[in-house]
């Protein structure tokens, strides 16, 4: 079975129209995760539940499901869609006080939003498997320091790139040692199998064969070479630095 975003207004979407919110909340605890995720996006819609339990919930699960959207087909963490069914939500009540159609950016949106600063340390501070697009927003904010060594963790031990370049911009003295004993002892031995995982690899690799570094270089094209990170959508960015630089697979 899988989430269709197109029949949202269709089978599904009259199915969830047709309940209350105390039945829709129900299943909100559901154990199909198909079922529950419909009825997450059914209970933001209407502007009911509280989303950092609803979020907490498929944080923990970790679940993964299909999902068609037009003619694609995606796999993604129910965490995932749960984040982005709030996300629109929440840009298009905050668009609506704006007819001016002077908008404000949904970067700006998030900031300004103090329920996603705990939504954000709720993701932090899980193993969900998420998607780029969470990743980067939630890595555009400016951290407190009582939140370092988790970020520090997600990037050196679970290897997210977001984290990673989060803590490159906050220019630590210590960052560099970090990185140094990162990339030279545990990236080469690293594999990167899943989706998300490789598109962690390719952005570290990117920022490796860019690097002036000629140690860090080496060790990115080494990386590069064992192929890891083909079959991706972003691998047309290292298709590019490949031709580029003149690189020899």
């Amino acid at each position: 079975m899988q989430l269709d975003y197109n029949n949202m207004g269709n089978e599904f979407g009259e199915l969830i129209d047709s309940l209350s919110n105390k039945e829709l909340l129900k299943f909100t605890e559901h154990k199909n995760p198909i079922l529950r995720t419909f009825a997450k996006i059914g209970i933001i819609n209407r502007g009911k539940g509280n989303i950092l339990v609803l979020l907490e919930d498929e944080l923990s699960k970790n679940e993964t499901i299909e999902v068609w959207e037009a003619d694609l087909v995606d796999r993604q963490t129910t965490a995932s869609i749960v984040y982005e069914a709030y996300l629109i939500k929440k840009s298009l009540d905050t668009l609506s006080h704006f007819p001016n159609l002077k908008y404000p950016s949904m970067d700006s949106i998030i900031v300004s939003e103090k329920v996603f600063e705990k939504i954000d340390s709720a993701i932090i501070y899980s193993n969900c498997d998420l998607n780029y697009r969470i990743l980067n927003r939630v890595f555009k904010r400016q951290f407190e320091g009582r939140h370092l060594s988790r970020i520090e963790k997600l990037a050196f031990e679970m290897n997210i790139s977001q984290a990673f370049f989060h803590l490159k911009d906050r220019n630590d003295v210590f960052f560099t040692s970090l990185e140094q004993d990162y990339f030279k002892r545990k990236f080469p031995r690293l594999s990167f199998e899943t989706y998300n995982e490789k598109g962690h690899l390719i952005q570290y690799l990117i920022y490796l064969l860019e690097s002036q570094d000629k140690i860090l270089y080496n060790i990115g094209l080494r990386k590069l070479r064992k192929k890891e990170w083909q079959n991706h959508e972003f691998d047309i960015v290292l298709h590019e630095i490949i031709d580029e630089k003149g690189i020899k697979l």
